[in-house]
């Protein structure tokens, strides 16, 4: 998907966000005005994992957002936190809600050569565990790297 896409994609879910709660709507402008920047080729993929993060919270989840993106750079799979809402999953975390979609819907792949994981925050031990043994070959999340972070690569 180019950038375009990718934000309109992006854009239509804000536009489904109703809601009065004042913090959700300033997260909401904020990121309906963003525009992704050129320098930073994996910007448009991560500011469309906070859309989903902010579609989590607004549904009564943790706001965590991700998105899988093939070797051809096409989002695949778009999810977000879905631990309390629609109803209690503790396993539900928005790496795993993707995960889940993806290898259900492609049991034939064994190993995520070629594909990238964008997810709005970094992961828990069990979705670490889980991305690491997916095979997936590239992840970003939309924090710098200090010294002695991990990273996949």
């Amino acid at each position: 998907m180019s950038t375009a896409q990718i934000r309109e994609a992006g854009q239509q879910r804000l536009a489904r966000i109703e809601t009065e709660a004042e913090g959700i709507n300033t997260w909401k402008a904020y990121l309906t005005d963003y525009q992704p920047r050129a320098k930073h080729a994996d910007d448009a993929c991560v500011w469309l994992t906070c859309t989903l993060a902010l579609e989590a919270v607004n549904a009564g989840n943790f706001g965590i957002g991700c998105i899988l993106v093939d070797g051809s750079d096409r989002v695949v799979v778009q999810g977000h936190n879905e631990v309390f809402n629609p109803y209690f999953r503790s396993d539900r975390h928005a790496e795993m809600v993707v995960m889940d979609d993806f290898e259900d819907a492609h049991p034939e792949l064994g190993k995520l050569d070629g594909y990238a994981l964008y997810t709005s925050l970094e992961p828990c031990p069990m979705c670490l565990v889980r991305l690491s043994s997916s095979g997936v070959k590239k992840y970003c999340l939309p924090l710098a790297m200090l010294p002695g972070a991990w990273h996949i690569n």
